[in-house]
């Protein structure tokens, strides 16, 4: 009788594949690999839109604030005072109410009457308009015209 054939060797330990060896190079499978790219990508285009969100929301601001302070800074616009609204202040037109906003005066609000045509308007509405354009909203008479008639030059 044959005596029984020995047991296998033992199988070696599993080795990891040296990098030459592993087609994705560092990376341990293809998952990995795509997950690290996505990274890679994902990272720059958020950045950039961040970059431009926050100049193009800078520039907006900007453009307000110098549309706010351009009335302030235009001395060819006269704008004439505000004064406090009530129902014996002199407007042209039957109604009482604001051109540009559409409601209703009330007693205490604060109004130009612009001196060329004398349409009253609210401070707030109407500075918004002449910052942008010299005329009346309703009747589109010249400001600039009106404080010149008004106040002729000295010989």
């Amino acid at each position: 009788m044959r005596p029984p054939p020995p047991p296998p060797p033992p199988s070696p330990p599993p080795v990891e594949p040296s990098l030459s060896e592993n087609k994705w190079g560092p990376y341990s499978s293809a998952r990995e690999f795509v997950a690290n790219i996505a990274i890679v990508l994902i990272v720059p285009i958020a950045a950039i839109l961040a970059f431009f969100f926050f100049f193009a929301l800078v520039g907006f601001l900007l453009r307000r604030l110098r549309r706010h302070h351009k009335l302030l800074k235009n001395p060819a616009v006269d704008v004439p005072p505000a004064i406090l609204f009530s129902p014996a202040t002199k407007m042209a037109g039957a109604d009482a109410g604001c051109g540009i906003c559409l409601s209703e005066f009330t007693d205490g609000d604060r109004v130009r009457v612009l001196p060329a045509c004398a349409h009253g308007f609210h401070v707030t509405c109407v500075d918004a308009w002449l910052a942008s354009r010299p005329s009346c909203p309703t009747c589109c008479a010249a400001i600039v015209a009106a404080a010149a008639a008004a106040n002729p030059p000295e010989p």
